[in-house]
């Protein structure tokens, strides 16, 4: 592989950032994230550098949530030109599992799966559990699985219903009489009796058959022996195999899904919910569901697509055997290529499959259960996050309901307030609402939040405007003294008798840590150390609280921005003008802007770009 990277570029600076996201190739790479301290936040891949980068830039109508909240994290990118969209595909698997972002996902290292390893060259050979890729030793190895517990229970199941033996080689080979297993008659004791080598490598080869899903061909073998040994009259043996295709069929009761095609494929299966996604990959093997994989992972609203396809490539390239057909949730991007990439690596064809009427069921079962992963981890997130949060705190209860206020304007221009609601730990948007300035002070941020503030503790006895149990206040110390003001005057309890309140404030230092945290009566900011995860809950309703008063303040001026000569060039009405001021943020940044970069506003080619940049700068040349 080729690969020719680019210097880092600190993207702190307006100027700096935009020569940067000029200069960028319409090529192949990679691209790396890097925040605070050089940590890597993220790793993408795109086939045309250029505009994948430049979308993360538009401060236009994207709410998603990473997207507002890049220019807090984001310090630097470093870029990677290769020569083809396959080796971008591979250059990312590989550097996502070298750097371990933190945005991206993430699958465990192949030493925390386990595998069941069996040794065919012992006379009388036993299942085992190993942990790690497996190896290239002649044994037979069975999975990966995702916990050792299955695999206990797989191994288990095996043992007591074929009859092998527990006892490791050592104890084997010097064992004088039978252990307990041999007289419950969980094991023949080939340890210290005469076996047959034969009967036991039969069992061994009908064990194999369980492992690899091949039923019918298990339940023949097993009918055979059992008729065998009826006509043998050895009565005890035959009614040993009865218990275990008995305990086959139960075992195969629950699986109420038979595929016609008996194609080895994988289903996948999609959940998002906020910054959360769920992965859920269902194997498919002789035309039943054998296995699920499931993936938990906080995407900060990186696209689905990119998600998908990291994650495919980074669980399939890790594999031994890989299926024939992967049915996937939705279209990719770089569909084709991976399928390629993988076929390769497998020495078969991969094929990559859109949902269609043949595979709707299974896909719909796969989605049913990402939603009920999502479900049952968000619960147990949330909760876990808001316990902690509430100890840090010293809160009475927890912040089951928190309210976060911000301000927003331009120069003083257009204020508008924004409070946003969590309940449960997740977004309330019913319950959002924004204050337009009243008070003529809009540059004043802390008169502003104290107007806010004052209105909507004006309507606490109102229904559905009871207080909550956290207040968070975008800002420092100055706009938390600003906010226990109102609660002072309005002689609301605070603090440990009643409302927390908190203020968190980006770090002053652009190489310090990225936020402090201040409470009311202390006079420094307050370390909140741990896991980060009750931090996380706190940044993120500030960083929603900033994304809603962006919005309420862009939507404010964007008519007196409209009503400018920008609607005076031919061809731009006034939706085109909004898309236009949406896109670049202000009309400073529009007349900075590229004839290439106006062709990355939908509804804008290259003629109509170089007559837009054409009017605004004779415009701006004017006397």
């Amino acid at each position: 592989m080729t690969v020719e990277p680019t210097p880092q570029k600190d993207l702190r600076d307006e100027e700096e950032r935009r020569r940067f996201l000029a200069s960028l190739p319409r090529k192949p790479g990679v691209y790396i994230m890097k925040g605070y301290q050089g940590a890597v936040l993220y790793i993408g891949k795109a086939n045309d550098l250029f505009s994948r980068v430049n979308s993360y830039f538009r401060p236009s109508g994207d709410d998603r949530y990473f997207i507002s909240r890049l220019p807090r994290v984001l310090r630097s990118m470093e870029i990677i030109i290769v020569e083809s969209e396959r080796e971008a595909l591979l250059l990312e698997n590989n550097l996502i599992k070298e750097m371990k972002p933190r945005y991206n996902v993430l699958l465990r290292d192949d030493k925390s799966y386990m595998s069941i390893r069996l040794d065919k060259k012992h006379p009388y050979p036993r299942f085992v559990q190993v942990r790690g890729t497996p190896r290239e030793d002649g044994a037979l190895y069975f999975g990966p699985y995702h916990s050792a517990r299955s695999v206990r229970s797989v191994i288990s199941f095996v043992n007591r219903h074929f009859l092998f033996r527990t006892c490791n080689d050592r104890k084997f080979a010097s064992r004088k009489r039978p252990c307990l297993q041999y007289h419950i008659k969980r094991c023949e004791g080939p340890c210290v009796l005469e076996v047959s080598q034969k009967s036991y490598r039969h069992r061994i080869d009908e064990a194999v058959m369980f492992l690899r899903g091949e039923k019918e061909k298990l339940v023949n073998s097993l009918r055979h022996r059992m008729e065998e040994a009826s006509r043998l009259l050895l009565f005890e043996e035959a009614a040993v195999v009865r218990d275990l295709l008995i305990s086959l069929e139960k075992i195969a009761q629950p699986q109420n899904v038979v595929q016609g095609d008996q194609t080895p494929m994988d289903i996948m299966g999609y959940a998002k919910e906020g910054d959360k996604a769920a992965l859920v990959i269902m194997e498919m093997r002789r035309g039943m569901i054998s296995t699920h994989r499931q993936t938990m992972v906080e995407t900060l609203d990186i696209p689905d697509e990119e998600l998908v396809e990291s994650y495919i490539v980074q669980h399939y390239l890790a594999l031994k055997a890989m299926p024939e057909k992967v049915i996937i949730p939705f279209d990719l991007p770089s569909g084709g290529a991976i399928a390629e990439l993988l076929t390769e690596r497998a020495e078969h064809t991969v094929e990559l499959i859109r949902d269609d009427d043949q595979f709707s069921k299974l896909l719909g079962l796969a989605h049913a259960s990402a939603r009920s992963r999502m479900t049952l981890m968000g619960e147990l997130d949330v909760e876990e996050q808001l316990k902690t949060l509430s100890v840090k705190l010293k809160m009475q209860r927890l912040p089951q309901v928190m309210e976060c206020y911000d301000i927003s304007h331009l120069q003083g221009n257009w204020a508008v307030g924004s409070m946003v609601v969590f309940a449960g730990g997740v977004p309330d948007t019913s319950r959002y609402r924004r204050f337009n300035i009243k008070s003529g002070v809009g540059g004043d941020d802390y008169s502003s939040l104290r107007e806010v503030l004052e209105r909507r503790l004006a309507r606490r006895n109102e229904p559905g405007w009871a207080l909550p149990d956290l207040i968070v206040v975008d800002g420092g110390k100055g706009q938390l003294n600003a906010v226990t003001a109102v609660f002072t005057r309005e002689d609301i309890p605070f603090g440990a008798e009643g409302v927390a309140i908190i203020s968190l404030a980006k770090e002053r230092d652009p190489d310090g840590p990225p936020d402090r945290f201040f409470l009311p009566g202390r006079k420094n900011p307050v370390q909140l150390r741990g896991s980060g995860r009750e931090l996380y809950i706190l940044a993120r309703i500030r960083d929603e609280a900033h994304r809603f008063a962006i919005a309420g303040h862009r939507k404010k001026r964007l008519s007196r921005l409209l009503s400018t000569s920008l609607t005076q060039v031919p061809g731009v009405g006034p939706a085109l003008a909004a898309r236009l001021i949406s896109f670049f943020g202000s009309m400073d940044d529009l007349h900075k802007a590229s004839v290439e970069e106006l062709t990355l506003v939908e509804g804008v080619g290259e003629a109509r770009a170089r007559i837009i940049h054409e009017h605004l700068h004779t415009e701006s040349e004017t006397p």
